[in-house]
C-alpha cells in the first residue's frame, strides 16, 4: 500500500527518520514524506500530522481532470479535505467521481485528502489525523516538575527512533521526571527508570501515576555502573545549569555510560541520546544510524543520536 505522511513541519529531519524507524525507502517531497509499506500504528507518530492511503498522484495542473476520474473505492457520506489547494474545486471534482456521492461535513464516515506540496499532488483516504494533546502533558503541568523535563512531543519521537515494539522493555538511564517513561507507557511499552538523584525518582513516581502508567519501575542507580537488561535505550543526557551534574566532566560520564550501555544492550537494538551539539561522544563499537540537530531556542541547539549495536 502507499501511503502519504503530511509531517507537521517543526523538524522535518526528525519526523522523516521517525517515519524510517517503522519502514525502509521513504521518498520526501517537501512536508510530505511518501512509502510502499504495509498499515503500522500511525498513532505511535509525533511529528507527523495526518497519513493518506493514496489513490492518486499527479502534477498539480492535472489534480482537478484526476478526482474526477478516481476510484476511491468508499461507500458511505464522506468529506474533501484540502491542504495547499482549493477545497471547494477539489470537492466538486470529487463529487464527478461518484455515481451517487453522498456528502457529510460534520460526520463523514470518510475523509478524502487532498495534499500539493511544490507542484506535486496527493489525494486518498485518510487514515490518520494526529489529535495526539501533547500539550496536556508539558512539564509544568506535572506534579513533579523540574526545568530540565522534555516535552512529550520529542519524547515521543525519541522512544519511536529506538524501533522498540510493544510489549518490550525500555530503559531510561537518567530518567529525571519520567518524561520519556511516560510517552513510552502510553504505547503499551514496560519501562525501566535509572537515576542517581532520588528527588527526580520521587518526582517521575508522581507524574508516572498521574497519567495512571503502568508495567514501569523505577531505581536509583549510577549509569556507569550498574544497567538491567532491556530491548532499547532512550535517554536525554544531562546537561546545563538545572542538572545536578552540571560542572561535573560531563564528557567523561557520557562516553563511560555509552561504554557501560554497549555491553547491556542485545545485538540489533537501538540506544537514542540527546545531548548538545557542541558536545562529541565516543560512541565505541556503535554504528551511528542517524544525527539529528534539535532547536530549542535561539541559544541552544541539541542533536539527537540513534545508535545500533551490531552483530
Amino acid at each position: 500500500m502507499r501511503y502519504a505522511f503530511y509531517l507537521s513541519g517543526e523538524n522535518l529531519k526528525l519526523g522523516i527518520e521517525e517515519i524510517k524507524a517503522f519502514v525502509n525507502n521513504v521518498e520526501v517531497n517537501g512536508r510530505i514524506a511518501i512509502v510502499d509499506c504495509e498499515k503500522f500504528d500511525f498513532t505511535r507518530l509525533a511529528y507527523t500530522k495526518k497519513v493518506t492511503r493514496l489513490i492518486v498522484e499527479c502534477k498539480e495542473k492535472e489534480l482537478l481532470k484526476k478526482l474526477k476520474s478516481a476510484d476511491f473505492g468508499i461507500t458511505g457520506a464522506y468529506c474533501v479535505r484540502a491542504i495547499n489547494f482549493s477545497e471547494k474545486k477539489a470537492a466538486d471534482a470529487v463529487w464527478n467521481s461518484f455515481k451517487a456521492p453522498e456528502v457529510n461535513l460534520e460526520k463523514p464516515e470518510h475523509v478524502i485528502q487532498v495534499i500539493c506540496e511544490n507542484g506535486s499532488c496527493y489525494s486518498g483516504i485518510l487514515e490518520y489525523d494526529n489529535q495526539e494533546e501533547f500539550s496536556k502533558r508539558r512539564p509544568h503541568l506535572r506534579p513533579g516538575f523540574h526545568p530540565s523535563s522534555m516535552l512529550p512531543k520529542l519524547a515521543r519521537a525519541l522512544v519511536n527512533l529506538s524501533r522498540i515494539k510493544e510489549g518490550n522493555t525500555l530503559l531510561d538511564p537518567f530518567c529525571g521526571t519520567g518524561g520519556i517513561l511516560i510517552e513510552a507507557g502510553f504505547m503499551g511499552i514496560q519501562t525501566i527508570g535509572l537515576d542517581i538523584n532520588e528527588e527526580m525518582l520521587f518526582l517521575a513516581e508522581r507524574n508516572l501515576k498521574k497519567y495512571t502508567i503502568k508495567n514501569y519501575q523505577l531505581t536509583k542507580g549510577d549509569a556507569t555502573k550498574e544497567l538491567p537488561e532491556c530491548d532499547a535505550i532512550v535517554t536525554d543526557l544531562p546537561y546545563g545549569k538545572s542538572s545536578s551534574l552540571f560542572g561535573k566532566n560531563r564528557i567523561n560520564l557520557y562516553n563511560k555510560f555509552l561504554k557501560n550501555a554497549y555491553s547491556r544492550l542485545n545485538s540489533g537494538r537501538y540506544c537514542v541520546l540527546m545531548i548538545p551539539n557542541i558536545v562529541n561522544v565516543s560512541i565505541g563499537k556503535f554504528k551511528k544510524e542517524s544525527e539529528i540537530e534539535h532547536y530549542v531556542n535561539k541559544s541552544l541547539t541539541r542533536k539527537i543520536l540513534v545508535l545500533k549495536k551490531l552483530n
